[in-house]
């Protein structure tokens, strides 16, 4: 018999989310919560070597027009906290590669944001040069950096990841690496542990469908045209088994089985052209659907992940029982069903639904 878990080492707050999900199953919920620390664990030791990766890439631009690798008149003052700490806690002054070591992923990204009107011309003329291969604009990569910002500081803190999905975060990470040096990227996917961590989760999702909510059907459209749902990197979806769609006051019948997502390392026309003209088909299929995205508003440029969805005829798309969709009748303020686009439901639920009050 194992060890005897106290709540107290947790607290109930910090608990609350993994009961939930186990229903009240304390015994569940104690090993979903020991999961959890390992998907942070393998999740901060890739985060690790991208912040590394990410900061030694932008120093390398910068050290071409700085003694010190920064313009200092951007952020003096946290560089002199730094340097006043590293030489309190050293016996001789602190070298430029140790204040550099200790500046946070917070004032790394800060290079990328365009409040100072001097970071714009810091990006066209020489930080761009730290993502040789991004091939995009710098608001796409800072919002990449920002994403790995807000993991970093989530695994950090032992906050829950349930709401995340940890493959597709992995995904994302590699990503931001493949923009800096593809090689490194491959090293990273060679050793992570998020794969296997991720295979372990000891209690599958509660909810197993996510309702994406659009105000107009052009994303349907898309799954339509090209069996895929395009979601902006900044909307987490949780690992789910189906998605459906929500719009103009119904949710549609059909509910398809996520069959693949991918995380496309660049996203426009030109792209798209590039990928229809491979001879893997894996590629090919992206190209289309990048091709369809962007005909129908979807815009380039962006941070995008792409699931790949069973077609709407095929055996592993579900529907309800009606064949009808789900209508939501509901009216007046705070009538809205799908509040930040998005919303969760077991499937069988869904199927036995007409209308939207029987989801609750």
């Amino acid at each position: 018999m194992g060890v005897k878990r106290d709540i107290r080492w947790v607290s109930e707050a910090r608990f609350k989310p993994y009961r939930e999900e186990c229903d009240g199953d304390d015994d569940k919920a104690w090993r979903l919560y020991e999961w959890n620390a390992k998907v942070a664990s393998a999740l901060t030791e890739c985060i690790h070597h991208v912040e590394v990766l990410f900061r030694n890439s932008i120093m390398e631009q910068l050290e071409k027009i700085h003694p010190l690798a920064y313009p200092w008149h951007l952020d003096n003052k946290t560089i002199k906290e730094v340097a006043a700490k590293q030489s309190r806690d050293a016996t001789s002054p602190a070298e430029p590669d140790d204040i550099i070591a200790h500046l946070n992923l917070g004032f790394w990204k800060k290079l990328l944001q365009d409040k100072p009107t001097a970071n714009e011309d810091l990006w066209r003329h020489h930080l761009r040069n730290a993502f040789p291969h991004a091939h995009t604009d710098r608001k796409t990569v800072l919002n990449g950096v920002e994403d790995l910002f807000e993991l970093r500081n989530r695994c950090a803190h032992h906050d829950s990841l349930l709401r995340f999905d940890p493959s597709v975060e992995l995904k994302k990470i590699i990503k931001l690496a493949s923009w800096i040096d593809p090689d490194a990227a491959r090293w990273i996917e060679e050793i992570e542990r998020v794969t296997d961590a991720v295979r372990e989760r000891p209690v599958p999702p509660k909810l197993d469908t996510a309702i994406i909510g659009h105000r107009n059907d052009e994303v349907y459209k898309i799954y339509e045209q090209v069996g895929a749902l395009i979601n902006s990197a900044d909307r987490k979806i949780a690992p789910v088994t189906y998605i459906g769609f929500y719009h103009d006051k119904r949710i549609d019948p059909e509910f398809p089985k996520i069959l693949e997502i991918e995380v496309p390392k660049t996203w426009s026309a030109k792209e798209a052209d590039r990928l229809k003209k491979s001879s893997d088909a894996n590629e090919k299929r992206l190209g289309r659907v990048m091709s369809c995205a962007l005909r129908h508003g979807i815009a380039p440029g962006g941070n995008y992940e792409v699931y790949h969805l069973s077609p709407i005829r095929s055996t592993e798309t579900s529907r309800t029982r009606s064949r009808g969709p789900i209508l939501h009748e509901k009216r007046g303020r705070g009538s809205g069903f799908v509040k930040g686009g998005l919303r969760y439901f077991s499937l069988s639920t869904l199927l036995h639904a007409s209308d939207t009050t029987d989801l609750v």
